[in-house]
Parts: structure tokens; sequence; C-alpha cells
């Protein structure tokens, strides 16, 4: 069962047939600046009745990494949500993950962010030292199935097969797009410590993910070149 109607859910929903057992929570807010109150209110009310009605199910609730690093109402939200799913569901798996890309995605990612950006030829601020990392959606599917009958009651840490400095990952935008970056650095002191985490290279290996220009060749396969 999938719960959920963006990106990630969608992806999902095309492989459901492999998650019959379980619960895919994949709904909730997807602005990592919003403060309406009102929208978190929402989402909580969501996983709950979900939790409630579906106990019989093992719930995986897909997080992310930066909850616990990025100190903001969405964040905090997202930790109140995976204790929500640790203290109600009697089987769970929480993936704690990076950006997501696939075909399409909300306007507020950061990748859509740099994209619509650069080809506006806006600035784009980022922070000085900020770090982030891409993963494809359909390696987080597999990463998941993968998890599913291995691990219960656990959160499966998932900071990203490549990890770059913000601005670094902004210039191979521009790059695939072919088109240059206005960066503007910010410099404003921000937690990397979600990047000490690595994935075990056996796991990779038995995903078959190539990490040697892993990110490059993701933006090339989601980004369409600028004429």
């Amino acid at each position: 069962m999938i719960i959920g109607n963006g990106l990630v859910a969608s992806e999902f929903k095309k492989q459901e047939s492999k998650f019959k057992n379980c619960l895919i929570f994949a709904a909730g807010v997807s602005n990592s600046k919003e403060v309406d109150d009102s929208e978190f209110l929402r989402d909580k009310n969501l996983l709950i009745s979900a939790l409630q009605k579906h106990k019989d199910l093992k719930f995986v609730y897909i997080s992310t990494i930066l909850a616990g690093y990025v100190d903001n109402a969405y964040y905090r939200h997202k930790l109140e949500m995976e204790e929500l799913v640790k203290n109600y569901a009697n089987s769970y798996v929480i993936f704690k993950v990076p950006q997501l890309v696939g075909r399409g995605g909300n306007s507020n990612t950061l990748l859509n962010y740099f994209k619509s950006r650069i080809i506006n030829e806006e600035p784009v601020p980022v922070y000085h030292d900020s770090k982030r990392s891409l993963m494809d959606i359909l390696d987080l599917t597999n990463m998941v199935y993968y998890f599913l009958n291995i691990v219960d009651r656990e959160t499966i840490i998932i900071p990203g097969i490549e990890i770059l400095k913000a601005t670094d990952l902004c210039k191979m935008v521009a790059a695939t797009l072919g088109k240059p970056a206005n960066i503007v650095e910010v410099f404003m002191e921000e937690n990397n410590d979600w990047a000490i985490n690595r994935l075990s290279p056996q796991i990779l290996k038995d995903l078959g993910i190539q990490t040697q220009n892993y990110t490059e060749t993701l933006l090339k396969k989601y980004l369409k070149k600028c004429h």
C-alpha cells in the first residue's frame, strides 16, 4: 500500500506489487521552508490515521537526512513524525534520505530551484559551506526493497551516494544545462555532520549502484540541455 501523490509515491506505485506486505508513507509537507502550522497538522493527522488503520502492515516512512541537522519548522516536524512511527507502529523502517531526483517533482526541491534560477538567469543564493547530495528515485525504491525484509524497527541512514558542496552541485547543474550560474555565496553556518555517514560499499555493490560520477550521470539523465 502506497500513501502519497508526489514524485516518491508515484515511483513506488509503479512497483507496487513488490511492496504488498507493507505501507509506504510517501506523503507529507513537500516544502522545506513551510511555516504554516495547518500544513504540518494535516500531515500529522494523515500519518496517525494510517498508523491506526494499518497496524498489520510494516510501516515504511520516508524522512530526510537533514532532519536533526537543519533547525526550522519543517525539519522539526519530520523528527516528530519519525517519533510517532517509532512509538505507534508495530513494525517499521524509517529511511532518512537526501534530495530525490526523478521526472518532474515539486518546484521546491533543491535541484528544481537551481534549475529554475539558472535557466532564468537569476542569482542563485547558496550557503557557502553547506553540503548536499542527490539520489535517483529508482535507487531509493531498490534500497527500500533491499532492506525491507532484513531489518525491523530500525532507521536506515542514507546520506547519499556522492556528497558535494552545494556550490559545486550548482555548478554541475549549470554545466549540464549548458548555461552559466550566477552563484551568490551566503555566509551562514550550517551543520554538515550528517555527511559523516556513509553507505556500505557492499550494499552499493549489491544494488548495482555505480558511485563514480554518480551525480553527473544523474543530472544528465534527468536534465535537458538548454539551447
